[in-house]
């Protein structure tokens, strides 16, 4: 009995470390098949199906906030994208089709979290640009 206690603890200290080596924060219910792909001025993120959130720190530009675009897609499920920097933050429901530009008003050039919250979301692609 004693065994599995200690079993226990060193796999959930792995977990622990583990999840810490990700640094931007992606923390999964369930997942399958997730990939995603960082450039110059996009953020692409693709998934057959996934619980959870995965979160990214961009430098933006203000001509950069004023173009940013989203294109997503899913089968089913919902997908919000959450812009936070500092105190101020923006939540935007991108779940089913969504294919335009977001108010980002609040937000000064610099250091913003982009954050996709995923609750059973399937057949997922979120396409985030910035391109000027």
């Amino acid at each position: 009995m004693k065994k599995r206690f200690v079993m226990l603890g060193i796999f959930v200290m792995l977990a622990v470390v583990l999840a810490g080596c990700q640094g931007t924060g992606s923390v999964w219910a369930a997942s399958s098949e997730t990939n995603d792909k960082i450039e110059a001025d996009s953020w692409t993120f693709t998934a057959k199906h996934a619980s959870g959130h995965t979160a990214k720190d961009f430098d933006f530009s203000s001509d950069q906030l004023a173009v940013f675009h989203i294109e997503s897609t899913c089968r089913e499920g919902e997908i919000f994208l959450v812009l936070t920097q500092g105190d101020a933050e923006r939540a935007f429901d991108i779940s089913g089709k969504f294919d335009g530009f977001v108010d980002t008003r609040d937000f000064e050039p610099g250091t913003v979290r982009v954050r996709l919250n995923l609750e059973e979301a399937y057949d997922v692609r979120v396409v985030l640009s910035w391109g000027v």
